[in-house]
């Protein structure tokens, strides 16, 4: 299951959100979307807040969205990711 977090600023961390999620903060540089190396990953989501994603970038990579990350969109791209099921929205209000 992916998260988005809508948002207008990056955010650094996820504690204004009170989500009950074990996570770890990557940037974007560390991210490895390649599925074999996610095998071999821990139970923590992986939290890019770094960088904004688009649909494009995503699929691009072919992610799959199953995977356990969360990524950081503007609210103009978020209707782009309405088709996904694996998907859960929540909006930085903050």
């Amino acid at each position: 299951m992916t998260y988005l977090i809508v948002t207008d600023t990056l955010i650094d961390n996820l504690e204004s959100l009170d989500l009950d999620l074990q996570y770890q903060k990557i940037s974007k540089d560390e991210l490895n979307l390649n599925e074999q190396s996610a095998l071999f990953n821990d139970d923590f989501y992986k939290f890019v807040n770094d960088a904004y994603f688009t649909y494009k970038n995503l699929q691009d990579s072919k992610y799959n969205f199953s995977s356990k990350y969360i990524f950081q969109i503007k609210k103009s791209n978020l209707q782009k990711f309405q088709d996904i099921d694996e998907l859960i929205v929540i909006h930085n209000t903050f």
